[in-house]
């Protein structure tokens, strides 16, 4: 009898540990679009619902007006608004039944391969500094960047809008994406150089990783291809002008050099999440180690070394 009570007991306790995780996990809205790729959004949907790992999630299947709607879908729209307007539909709905912390906006081609943790990773990931306003896992992509970070938190220019968490304080700060981009094409540098003028980062994170299935939902991609780039040079030359294309590139003229040692490894924290606030307008910084007080540099102080993401240190 007295170890049957003392297993309940730890049963209990599990699960009251359980629901007290999940309440101060952040909130996040799962948003997936859908345009006629039912059977995939479907399979999408009840991995997302069953075996992702995150206690404090909310599923939005918003159906971009489809021949065959998916029987996973929550809302459906009464036409085909494009991919930027119907996520931001997906948003609207989302933001509207609910508050959350963070939105994940995902296309219905995405697939997990790589583990069931992937959202759980992007969430620990995002929220470990203030400055942080959106995050990507890295997966295949035309930008080959994307296909792999160097370091759990590195700053990039912009993030292919496919897998991207985006914390809500974002969208409120920033705002959503342009609607004129109605495709999707230079979505992601808009929000990018908008993130960035704003004082905050776009992350890629080496924790998590995708895959995206590209082009599921298109019948004719060459037309496609011809009438999203044309939106989106006459897009973005109306906003930045002809040479738009400066907007890609986060790389500024000044380079940080930084010199450091590892005396107070508190302070050196200190620094390094304060230097997070302005490394969206700053070269890679180059990192000088001053061993004068200690030659033995302990795992944790390189550890934030690394986290200052340098273009080179020299000790």
């Amino acid at each position: 009898m007295g170890d049957e009570v003392g297993t309940m007991g730890d049963e209990v306790k599990t699960t009251v540990d359980e629901q007290a995780s999940a309440c101060e996990a952040p909130r996040v809205a799962i948003v997936v679009l859908n345009y006629n790729t039912t059977e995939m959004t479907d399979a999408l949907a009840y991995y997302l619902a069953n075996q992702l790992e995150y206690p404090n999630k909310r599923l939005f299947v918003i159906d971009n007006g489809s021949r065959e709607p998916p029987r996973s879908a929550t809302h459906r729209l009464p036409e085909n608004l494009g991919f930027t307007r119907g996520m931001h539909e997906g948003y609207a709905l989302a933001s509207r039944e609910g508050e959350f912390d963070a939105y994940w906006f995902l296309n219905s081609d995405v697939g997990f391969e790589y583990g069931n943790d992937v959202l759980a990773r992007l969430v620990e990931v995002l929220f470990s500094s203030d400055s942080f306003a959106q995050v990507a896992p890295q997966h295949n992509s035309p930008h080959k960047f994307m296909e792999h970070a160097e370091i759990g938190a590195q700053p990039v220019a912009y993030l292919e809008a496919t897998a991207t968490l985006v914390k809500a304080s974002t969208v409120e700060r920033v705002g959503f994406w342009d609607l004129e981009l109605t495709y999707g094409w230079g979505v992601d540098y808009d929000y990018g150089y908008r993130v960035r003028e704003a004082g905050l980062l776009n992350i890629l994170t080496n924790r998590a990783r995708v895959t995206h299935k590209e082009h599921k939902s298109i019948s004719d991609f060459g037309d496609y291809v011809a009438r999203a780039s044309a939106e989106m040079n006459a897009v973005l030359a109306r906003k930045y002008g002809a040479d738009w294309g400066r907007i890609m590139t986060a790389e500024r003229r000044v380079v940080p050099l930084i010199l450091s040692c590892d005396r107070d490894t508190e302070l050196t924290a200190r620094f390094v999440e304060s230097f997070r606030t302005v490394q969206s307008g700053l070269a890679r910084p180059v990192v000088v180690v001053d061993t004068s007080a200690n030659d033995k540099l302990s795992a944790e102080y390189l550890a934030l070394v690394a986290a200052l993401h340098p273009r080179a240190v020299f000790v």
